[in-house]
C-alpha cells in the first residue's frame, strides 16, 4: 500500500524492511502485530510519513477498526510529508468513518487534485484516483480512470476489482466479469497477497452493500460474494 521515500538522517532499508513485515503481517490478517511493527520503527527512526500512513492501515484493518487512532496516524504522515497522497486517502476514508462526511469530501476532493497532477508521470496513482472518484459518487469518471490503469496494466488485480464494484453499483453487464479476471489474476499470486487483496475485496463489498440496499437484491452480488469468500477461506 505504501510507496518506500529515502529519508535523510534514517535507515532507508531497515525503514523498507519494517514496512515490508507490516504489509506482510497485515495482508495475513495480523494488523495488531504489524502496528507493533510499525511503532518499534517509529520510535527507532522518528515520523517518517510511510511508517505513518502504514500504521493507519493497519489500524483500519483491526477487528473492530481503530479509526480515531487511523485518522491521527494519518495526519501525522501528512504532517512529515504533505504530498503522501496515500495517506491523504486514509485521511479521508477515517473521516468518512468516524461520520465527519463534508471533511472526508472536501479530503477526497483535494486527493483527487494531486492524484490528477501526478498520474502522468506516476500511474500507480491512478488506483487511488479511481477510489477517490468512487467515493464522492463520480462512478462514471472512477470506470475511466480505473480503465486507464488496465489500458497501462491489465494484470493490476486490485484496480480490476475495484472496477468491478463499482461496475455492479453501476449496474453494468461486465460487472462479474471484471471480478472473474481479477480472481484468476490472483490464482497465481503469492499466498499472502492473495489473502490481502481477497480480505480488501471482500471488505469493500459488503461496505458498498451496507451503503447501497440494491446491491443487496441483485443476484450478481451474492454470487460475486459467495465466491470471494471461497476463495479467501481456501486461500488462508
Amino acid at each position: 500500500m505504501t510507496r518506500m521515500k529515502d529519508t535523510a538522517g534514517n535507515d532507508s532499508a531497515a525503514i523498507s524492511g519494517a514496512l515490508q513485515q507490516a504489509t506482510d503481517l497485515a495482508d495475513a490478517g495480523r494488523s495488531t502485530e504489524a502496528i507493533d511493527v510499525l511503532a518499534r520503527a517509529i520510535e527507532r527512526h522518528g515520523d517518517v510519513a510511510e511508517l505513518h500512513t502504514a500504521q493507519g492501515w493497519a489500524l483500519e484493518n483491526t477487528s473492530p477498526p481503530r479509526w480515531s487512532e487511523a485518522l491521527a496516524a494519518y495526519r501525522i504522515a501528512l504532517a512529515a510529508d504533505p504530498t503522501q497522497l496515500w495517506a491523504r486517502l486514509g485521511q479521508a476514508t477515517a473521516l468518512e468513518r468516524l461520520g465527519d462526511a463534508e471533511a472526508a469530501a472536501a479530503a477526497y476532493a483535494e486527493a483527487i487534485t494531486l492524484a490528477i497532477a501526478r498520474a502522468e508521470t506516476e500511474p500507480e496513482f491512478l488506483e487511488l484516483l479511481g477510489w477517490c472518484e468512487y467515493r464522492l459518487g463520480r462512478l462514471d469518471d472512477a470506470v475511466a480512470t480505473f480503465g486507464r490503469a488496465l489500458a497501462l496494466n491489465p494484470a493490476w488485480t486490485a484496480v480490476r476489482l475495484d472496477l468491478g464494484l463499482v461496475s455492479l453499483l453501476r449496474g453494468d453487464v461486465d460487472a462479474t466479469a471484471h471480478f472473474d479476471a481479477a480472481l484468476d489474476g490472483l490464482a497465481g499470486c503469492d499466498p499472502q497477497r492473495r489473502v490481502g487483496a481477497l480480505r480488501v475485496a471482500l471488505d469493500d463489498l459488503d461496505e458498498a452493500v451496507a451503503a447501497t440496499a440494491a446491491l443487496a437484491f441483485d443476484n450478481r452480488t451474492s454470487n460475486v460474494r459467495a465466491r470471494l469468500a471461497s476463495e479467501l477461506a481456501a486461500a488462508r
